[in-house]
């Protein structure tokens, strides 16, 4: 991970501990507010996974332009967070081919990284890391 993308990750991080719920039942942004949210468990389903594969809806189709049969109608983007500029279900979008970084509103996730393949070989140190050793 870049040094660079540093920030949104903290900020990730910082946006999922206080959305979800944890001493009594009430996350740190109801305690503080003193305030508590209707929710249920659907409004979990806008945390996603940072770093995972977004696939953004190209503008034109999202428009209800016509594309030619074979343009793709989407481009992967890396997500990023949410945008502190919008609503919290409006996800931060690292386009991949330009770099750019914005907020997205026509995406689908994939929080399991199932469309991404591993270009590499697994790095020696994982299996000394995920082996158990007993200590007797």
């Amino acid at each position: 991970v870049e040094v660079s993308l540093w920030p949104f990750a903290l900020s990730h991080s910082c946006h999922v501990w206080n959305s979800v719920p944890k001493l009594r039942g009430f996350s740190p942004l109801e305690l503080l507010s003193c305030s508590v949210s209707e929710r249920n468990n659907n409004d979990l389903r806008h945390l996603h996974t940072w770093g995972c594969p977004v696939y953004i809806l190209e503008y034109d189709v999202a428009v209800g332009k016509k594309i030619p049969k074979w343009s793709p109608r989407a481009r992967r983007g890396v997500y990023l967070g949410v945008s502190a500029a919008h609503s919290s279900n409006v996800p931060l979008v690292m386009t991949i081919k330009t770099g750019s970084i914005t907020p997205q509103y026509h995406v689908v996730f994939d929080d399991c990284f199932s469309t991404v393949t591993a270009e590499a070989a697994e790095p020696e140190e994982w299996r000394k890391l995920f082996t158990y050793h007993s200590q007797t």
